[in-house]
């Protein structure tokens, strides 16, 4: 008979970002739940050699780390439950999930994780028509109430490397809309710039704010911030279409009127109307500087 679960926390999937967030939240006393999903440990888990997780210094084994990770959440207090997510709803507190079992659980806070997007979810996923295509990718379908929400991109066991991060908003139906993405990465020289696209969907033009901020960072405690960000927006053949390097040089009484405006000078930002298509928005450091920045796009419609 189904079962019905309810946690202050409830983790979905078992790699050891899930395990991470599951033992601060058991030593935090929230006493979470977490979901193991269909590969419990992630890729971890068929990993051989591991040299490259921090605190070993000689060659470690996948499994036996995450024996060791899936142990210490446990040690600490957190409920592990061997069951695959296929259906979540985070339209509305506390948010719903269903598991492959027939049971059903409830968190008032949802971390999800996801390592391979075949671990979970996988039926979901393929029926949106936009899977990964490789099994080594990750990926996480959900129905989110309005309000706002970060994604954090990782490279497992460590790595390094470039990554792409997308967000698809699946239902045109719906009465709220995907209204800001924003990325935010260090910013080098060359081909290492912090790059945004985003899409237009079918229908009538919309209005977008394209921001790159840079020393405002420093505010919210990011270290090193890029001190004069350029801006500049493609679109889909490769052609800039406009350019921004410190936002009051132009638009600067329509971008005020926004409300969106940068609260530094030297940052940028542009407004403009953009026909269905594909954008691409570039940020570079003016005379070749680096540092962290954000790059933020809003639908204004």
């Amino acid at each position: 008979m189904p079962q019905n679960f309810h946690s202050k926390v409830l983790i979905l999937g078992s790699g050891p970002a899930g395990y991470t967030a599951a033992i601060y939240a058991a030593r935090a006393n929230l006493q979470p739940i977490m979901v193991r999903g269909m590969q419990p440990g992630g890729q971890l888990s068929i990993t051989t050699d591991v040299e490259n997780f921090p605190g070993f210094a000689a060659t470690i084994q996948g499994p036996w780390l995450m024996e060791q990770m899936q142990a210490q959440a446990a040690h600490v207090g957190t409920r592990i439950i061997e069951d695959t997510i296929v259906k979540v709803d985070l339209s509305r507190r506390p948010f719903t999930c269903w598991g492959d079992s027939g049971d059903e659980y409830q968190g008032d806070t949802l971390i999800m994780t996801n390592n391979n997007w075949k671990d979970s979810q996988q039926t979901e996923i393929e029926a949106t028509g936009i899977p990964p295509i490789d099994d080594l990718e990750s990926a996480i379908t959900a129905t989110l109430a309005p309000g706002s929400y970060t994604a954090v991109l990782r490279g497992n066991n460590g790595e390094t490397g470039n990554g792409l991060f997308e967000v698809y908003d699946l239902d045109a139906a719906a009465n709220s809309m995907l209204a800001n993405v924003s990325a935010r990465g260090v910013v080098q020289t060359g081909d290492d710039v912090l790059i945004a696209g985003f899409i237009i969907g079918t229908g009538e033009s919309d209005t977008v704010v394209v921001r790159a901020i840079g020393p405002s960072l420093s505010d919210m405690g990011i270290a090193n911030p890029l001190q004069d960000p350029t801006l500049d927006l493609y679109d889909a053949n490769g052609v800039v279409i406009m350019s921004d390097d410190d936002w009051t040089d132009s638009q600067e009484t329509l971008i005020q009127s926004t409300g969106l405006a940068p609260t530094n000078d030297a940052e940028s930002a542009m407004i403009k109307s953009l026909a269905p298509g594909s954008y691409t928005a570039v940020v570079r450091g003016k005379d070749n500087s680096t540092g962290v920045a954000l790059v933020e796009v809003f639908n204004l419609q």
